[in-house]
């Protein structure tokens, strides 16, 4: 599977850091106050990557290097003790299988976006998915025992549907990355771009500039289904 283009994660970058600014908002989840004093970009983030199976440290940060806990499977920075106060997004992306470029570029964005916002008071849990259903409930699992005030992912719709009911038992809000409207629930929110969205705006577009007939290439998958049905 070819690799997106690096100028591809400019807009999950913002996306990424429209979410942490959500998140260091949010006040149901955690009663602890924040602490008033703002660390500089990269700096204070804490990073802890959780996976199935716990190998070796799959991302190191210059300010920290992760150790593999053994027994729990969770990277731990060795450095310094949690921030109490700190605001947990769990990321659930596809860090191994067949698009697991996918998964790391977007890893990236999201390390990005914890730059740009410049906060001390996120910690990213990330899990790897592995790009399939099971890998995706499996991850959810995970990730409940860094006490997550949010959940962001996973990436195909297939996997959110397995993942949604183990964040729905915990009572933790999920966003996922898929554009399929179909699997947005209570509790379960959509942020990808919905095709139906883009066809609307590009046949709008088209007949605006006078043209009236259009025709559709789709697959004959349940994506493709959508499109035509949005052309309708």
């Amino acid at each position: 599977m070819a690799r997106p283009c690096r100028p591809c994660r400019a807009p999950w970058i913002s996306s990424f850091a429209l979410l942490a600014a959500v998140t260091l908002s949010l006040g149901a989840c955690k009663t602890t106050p924040q602490s008033d004093t703002a660390g500089d970009a990269g700096g204070g983030d804490t990073i802890v990557v959780v996976e199935p199976e716990v190998i070796e440290p799959v991302f190191t940060e210059d300010s920290a290097n992760f150790v593999a806990d053994p027994i729990t499977g969770i990277n731990e920075p060795a450095y310094g003790d949690p921030n109490p106060s700190a605001r947990r997004v769990a990321l659930l992306l596809p860090l191994s299988g067949a698009s697991s470029g996918l998964g790391h570029d977007l890893l990236d964005a999201a390390t990005l976006a914890l730059f740009d916002i410049g906060s001390t008071g996120i910690e990213l849990v990330v899990a790897d998915t592995q790009g399939t259903a099971e890998g995706a409930a499996m991850a959810a699992q995970l990730v409940l025992a860094a006490d997550p005030d949010l959940i962001v992912g996973p990436l195909f719709s297939h996997s959110v549907s397995a993942a949604a009911p183990v964040a729905r038992q915990a009572g933790i809000n999920m966003i996922a990355l898929s554009s399929d409207l179909a699997v947005a629930e209570p509790g379960v929110y959509v942020l990808g771009i919905a095709p139906e969205d883009q066809v609307e705006r590009v046949v709008a577009h088209a007949a605006n500039q006078g043209h009236l007939r259009f025709a559709v290439l789709a697959p004959q998958t349940r994506f493709g289904q959508r499109m035509v049905v949005a052309m309708e």
